[in-house]
């Protein structure tokens, strides 16, 4: 019984570990199994979405960070996320022209780096 319950104790981590992994391969193999060539437009709609919604993200809760963080914690995270976005931006406009493997293999490492890590930061109290 207690085996049963550390397994399911841990699981929201699993959840948490596997869900780039897993949105990774889904989104970003055929990209890179291609090897050559534009990317497709999932691509681009993605990152619209995920920029537009990054840049609400930080609208509604700016008051709310620079309260609970400090100033300076929600200009670098700010900063992070805008230097994120403009990188990714450039690359995609940049990989249209057609790009090789390791060059789709980075930007789409880069692009859930971003969506995972830091695209939607906790802006509120640190307990």
């Amino acid at each position: 019984e207690n085996a049963l319950w550390d397994m399911y104790g841990q699981m929201p981590w699993l959840s948490v570990c596997v869900a780039p992994i897993l949105t990774f391969a889904i989104l970003c193999w055929p990209i890179i199994r291609a090897r050559s060539g534009a990317l497709p437009l999932r691509i681009p709609i993605l990152l619209l979405i995920a920029t537009s919604l990054s840049i609400v993200w930080f609208a509604l809760y700016l008051g709310y960070s620079i309260e609970h963080n400090s100033t300076e914690f929600t200009i670098g995270v700010t900063i992070e996320n805008v230097v994120f976005a403009v990188v990714l931006w450039l690359a995609w406009f940049w990989l249209q022209r057609g790009a090789g493997f390791a060059a789709r293999l980075a930007f789409c490492t880069l692009l859930h780096y971003w969506l995972f890590w830091c695209a939607f930061p906790w802006l509120g109290e640190l307990i």
